[in-house]
């Protein structure tokens, strides 16, 4: 297990125990969530999940420059339900500070991308970059290039990606385009139910902007439909989450919906 300076765990209960119980035995890595503020009260967060606890071998390394993660990840994998830790990486003084956090990451991340560029992994680490800096125009670029990335071992990335493409377009206030690509991507056979809500979310800020109400409609019921679903199935959302799309279920985005 390897954690960041600047990240600690809200209570290392679930942890301790999977080791004293002897169930880390049946597993070969985990995931467990990370709470990344953005103030310094610590009450505005993205929740991300992240596996960087894996059982060691002797071809264990630490691949990549920045974002780093420690590979091979051997299966199965388990999901740590109560477990998180906190993040305070991205709480900056001003925004020069900011700033600089991104030029430092971005240029690396770039480079190790033009030696792998079918490297999902690497072009999602760009487009949170890009997120982040709210270059929206080439964070919609990078998540264009990734969608039709097929590798299987990345699938969960790609569901991300594809959230993302969407949520780039609103952010540039392409309302029509939301609505269109939105139902572009909600044909692809790979998408799957976290990532719907995720999108039918996205397309029901940008109908409200049209002043669509049958689509504001449509989306908002598709939208409880799914919460309803996974309600019901809490542990198809620890199949499915990956980095922050579990913040589609907080309760204030629910309200907001309902």
């Amino acid at each position: 297990l390897y954690v960041d300076d600047d990240e600690w765990f809200e209570d290392p209960t679930e942890i301790i125990d999977f080791f004293q119980t002897g169930e880390c035995r049946n597993y070969g890595c985990t995931q467990y969530a990370i709470r990344s503020y953005t103030e310094a009260t610590l009450t505005e967060y993205s929740e991300g999940w992240v596996s960087r606890m894996v059982r060691r071998t002797k071809e264990t390394r630490f691949i990549h420059r920045v974002h780093e993660m420690l590979s091979p990840r051997c299966e199965p994998e388990k999901h740590f339900s109560k477990c998180f830790a906190h993040h305070v990486g991205y709480v900056f003084k001003n925004a020069n500070e900011k700033r600089k956090h991104f030029e430092r990451n971005i240029h690396p991340i770039l480079e190790e991308l033009q030696g792998e560029p079918d490297n999902l992994r690497l072009v999602m680490q760009a487009i949170q970059e890009y997120m982040f800096d709210k270059d929206y125009e080439k964070a919609e670029e990078y998540c264009r290039l990734g969608e039709n990335n097929q590798d299987p071992g990345y699938l969960l990335v790609w569901n991300w990606i594809m959230t993302l493409l969407i949520h780039s377009l609103l952010l540039q206030k392409k309302f029509n385009e939301v609505l269109s690509e939105g139902q572009r991507v909600m044909q692809l056979p790979r998408l799957n139910e976290l990532a719907r809500m995720n999108i039918d979310y996205a397309m029901v800020s940008a109908a409200q902007s049209l002043d669509d109400s049958d689509r504001i409609l449509k989306h908002a019921m598709d939208y409880a439909k799914l919460g309803e679903y996974f309600d019901q199935n809490p542990d198809k959302v620890l199949e499915q989450v990956v980095l922050s799309l579990r913040d589609i279920l907080r309760q204030n985005k629910r309200e907001i919906i309902h």
